[in-house]
């Protein structure tokens, strides 16, 4: 208990530089850890051992996530699934067939539960009995868009909500982009459909580039 709350508090001191130990920063750290406990929101380290090696070794990936769900041991690849909130009906059949090849292959399927591309991903992971790893840009507490409500509940039943945010972080559009490196992160192979020159899938597609992920655009 006393590690956790430690890494609770240099959470604080990184994200608002607040003196190491300080009060400030414990007494935060005391709130989040009676948020989650109450409601059902777990917490996990870089360092522990269910952490998958895409996280362990990734530095620019934060010191502790929380999430709902199962973290699966021991898997060994992941296929990230991105792109456009409005897509093609041919961007949407190729989500789906996409993630069902991957969860036929014992592959997680990860995106980020966004509208379009993301949810149909999500949606045909669970459907043929796979793992889906939905990383979100908020606290696992809300729902964003609130018509994924019943999906976020379907992830967190069968797959795993992932997030860096403490519970009551609401969405802000500079959390997405952030939240957009996780996805590459855990990806070994990046699959990127119906995205646009603008689209803010890009960055997501600029870190799997960072990180050395194979990347496949369709």
């Amino acid at each position: 208990m006393k590690r956790l709350m430690q890494s609770y508090a240099m959470y604080f001191n990184r994200k608002y530089r607040t003196k190491e130990g300080s009060d400030n920063a414990m007494e935060q750290a005391k709130q989040i850890q009676e948020d989650c406990v109450k409601q059902g929101i777990c917490i996990v380290k870089y360092e522990d051992q269910q952490f998958t090696r895409n996280i362990r070794e990734n530095k620019e990936f934060p010191i502790m996530f929380y999430y709902k769900g199962t973290i699966k041991e021991r898997w060994t690849q992941g296929a990230g699934i991105v792109g456009a909130r409005r897509c093609s009906k041919e961007g949407k059949e190729c989500a789906i067939r996409t993630a069902i090849q991957s969860v036929e292959n014992h592959i997680p399927v990860i995106s980020g539960m966004a509208k379009g591309i993301d949810s149909y991903s999500h949606t045909a992971a669970i459907n043929h009995g796979g793992y889906t790893i939905a990383v979100l840009g908020f606290g696992i507490d809300l729902c964003y868009p609130i018509e994924h409500m019943v999906l976020k509940e379907r992830i967190a039943k069968d797959g795993l909500l992932l997030s860096e945010y403490p519970p009551g972080t609401t969405p802000r559009q500079y959390n997405f982009p952030r939240r957009n490196r996780i996805i590459a992160g855990l990806s070994d192979v990046l699959y990127v459909i119906d995205a646009g020159a603008k689209s803010g899938t890009n960055t997501t597609v600029k870190a799997a580039q960072r990180y050395g992920k194979e990347i496949r655009r369709f």
